[in-house]
């Protein structure tokens, strides 16, 4: 999303057939952000897509508007308030780097001498468990 929502890059990463799947993606997190109850699925087959009752015609044009409009400035975003507050919420720098020194301070405590022997995939799975658990 953040890469969808900035000027610069859009959509020129994604494969053409993937452009559907990603509007859709798009859509979703400008509902949820206006409150909007309704879900939308998110479909690779273009037929679903056009379909799907939940997206009004008005906003997936909006959608587009955004995606085929040739500027590339972040100033273009004015144009386009929905996708700003987006493109605001997924490209903000974390001001502190707290959370990161509080992650290492918790695989310190995972990677001890007796587990010396932990396969990456195991010590990341063992990290983000310890780091996402609530206590």
């Amino acid at each position: 999303m953040a890469t969808i929502t900035h000027p610069k890059f859009k959509m020129s990463y994604i494969p053409a057939e993937s452009h559907a799947t990603y509007l859709l993606r798009l859509e979703q997190e400008i509902n949820s952000q206006m409150g909007s109850v309704a879900p939308v699925s998110v479909s690779l087959d273009d037929d679903d897509f056009f379909a799907n009752p939940n997206i009004q015609n008005g906003t997936v044009q909006h959608h587009l508007a955004y995606l085929n409009d040739p500027a590339t400035e972040v100033a273009m975003l004015q144009k386009h308030l929905q996708v700003k507050e987006l493109f605001i919420k997924y490209n903000t720098v974390i001001p502190s780097s707290a959370p990161v020194e509080r992650l290492f301070s918790t695989a310190s405590l995972i990677l001890t001498k007796h587990r010396n022997r932990l396969s990456d995939s195991m010590f990341e799975k063992l990290l983000l468990l310890k780091a996402n658990t609530k206590l």
